[in-house]
């Protein structure tokens, strides 16, 4: 047993929160009305499956002024099977991603690629529902589109300028009045062009990284980059946030929103007053005996040539356990709040205590063997705001972490794409990070919390602080909310 150092508390206001926690405030937040992209749970219809088969026609075009920049399929084999593979680690198996091409060559558009008006925020009208209706036309007879639940065109690499000055990549999802073809809207359409790379090292083979974003807006996930262009809300922590440099994944909330995280099983709600312990599993790591199935995913184009040529333990010293009140017990989303009011003082407060699992039910909610399950916890403060917290290690799609452990931050279900949704809590604030890599946010690459450390909302009264670490990698914290 190695003693750890005294908590180190971190105290940062949340944005536009309330003075304090509201007592009751709900585990599911849902979607904010007329908030483009709302972090809110569950995602509104309308957008592509998250789990199950998800079927991805893919077109590989050019133009009659900008020709094919080698083969239709070594344009697919940027993408493919690394999209497939990279959404069946990120869901651990829950989604399978099959990429179809019935198309194998260049799809030739009837104009130009400069009568279509595209540059870098370009809207939908006139040029995209252009390019759209002669997509449609052009392939209509050889494709139907009744098929698919969402539609990548992978545009020939040389149309437009480079990447690395402007990246024209752009979807479009939930366009009211979109074209249609075989009677369904394409309103959930990705536009991928130029290569993300920028000759940095590991540019080339995370390149292909940019369809995971696009396609992660027709599941319905927000940018968590602002306007601007910066990743200094969420840094490297979500796909959403930052697409270039090495492989990252999804935030634990956006696995929660898909649906791979399954609310029983794998998500605890701290709404009560008073103190909370929990223990969270890495974030990146499969459960025992898998969470989903699925296959990593169908290379379409690669399999339809085939078919036609036949071919140690860490305690934060001086921290005694909860009470059995607290125990390892879990709430589950969307249960009423439990018990009554608590000292807000963080050392002095009183275990909370645990409501049942279902505000029909009774009896003790599920302990031990489920909650070590557990791979998010949420801290509601309001009923479209709270903390979300995980563990992020170098695993599964995580290639830079650089400091393992406890990762804090603010979701607000009222903020939209592009606004910043999410903020990532900085366990050193200014500390430039630990990470020098090529397109990484590197400040807040050291943002997770590690044994003894504490952070602390000065203005919410939310307090988390990490008092351990199993072997496995599993870590222990403590939650008080007023």
């Amino acid at each position: 047993m190695a003693a750890a150092p005294a908590a180190v508390p971190v105290t940062h206001p949340g944005p536009g929160a309330p003075s304090l926690a509201r007592a009751g405030s709900t585990c599911v937040p849902g979607h904010a009305e007329g908030i483009q992209m709302s972090e809110g749970i569950p995602t509104p219809p309308g957008h592509a499956p998250s789990t199950g088969t998800l079927r991805a026609l893919t077109l590989m075009i050019d133009f009659p002024d900008v020709r094919g920049e080698g083969s239709a399929r070594e344009r697919f084999a940027e993408f493919f099977p690394a999209t497939a593979d990279w959404y069946a680690a990120s869901s651990y198996g829950a989604l399978d991603y099959r990429a179809e091409t019935p198309v194998r060559g260049w799809l030739r558009m009837p104009r130009p690629f400069s009568s279509y008006g595209i540059e870098r925020g370009a809207g939908y009208e006139p040029g995209y529902r252009r390019l759209i209706e002669d997509i449609a036309r052009t392939a209509d007879d050889r494709i139907d589109f009744g098929r698919y639940d969402l539609i990548n065109v992978l545009v020939t690499p040389n149309a437009g300028p480079p990447a690395a000055k402007t990246v024209l990549s752009v979807s479009f999802t939930g366009i009211a009045d979109a074209p249609e073809a075989d009677g369904v809207p394409l309103n959930r359409i990705s536009f991928i062009y130029s290569r993300q790379n920028d000759g940095s090292p590991g540019a080339a083979a995370n390149a292909y990284r940019v369809l995971p974003h696009e396609n992660a807006h027709s599941l319905g996930l927000p940018d968590l980059y602002t306007d601007d262009g910066g990743g200094d809300k969420a840094g490297h922590w979500d796909l959403m946030s930052e697409d270039w440099g090495p492989g990252n994944d999804f935030l634990g909330w956006h696995k929660r929103k898909l649906g791979w995280l399954d609310d029983d099983r794998h998500v605890e709600c701290a709404n009560g007053s008073g103190r909370s312990r929990h223990t969270i599993r890495p974030l990146g790591e499969r459960d025992a005996g898998g969470n989903g199935t699925g296959n990593g995913g169908t290379d379409g184009y690669e399999q339809a040539v085939a078919d036609e040529e036949g071919g140690g333990h860490e305690e934060a010293g001086g921290y005694e356990a909860d009470g059995a009140g607290a125990g390892n017990g879990r709430n589950r989303p969307g249960d009423p709040a439990a018990g009554p009011a608590a000292d807000t003082s963080d050392r002095n407060a009183p275990a909370a205590a645990v409501s049942p699992s279902h505000s029909r039910r009774t009896g003790p909610i599920r302990q031990a063997r489920q909650a070590r399950q557990s791979k998010l916890v949420y801290v509601p403060v309001t009923d479209s705001t709270g903390y979300a917290i995980e563990v992020r290690t170098r695993s599964g799609n995580d290639e830079a972490v650089c400091k393992p452990g406890v990762l804090v931050y603010w979701v607000d279900t009222r903020v939209e794409t592009g606004r910043g949704p999410v903020e990532v809590r900085d366990s050193t604030p200014g500390s430039g990070g630990c990470a020098r890599l090529p397109n990484v946010a590197a400040e807040l690459t050291d943002a997770p919390f590690g044994v003894g450390e504490r952070y602390r909302d000065a203005r919410t009264g939310v307090a988390v602080e990490v008092t351990g670490r199993e072997p496995d990698g599993a870590h222990r914290i403590t939650v008080t909310r007023p």
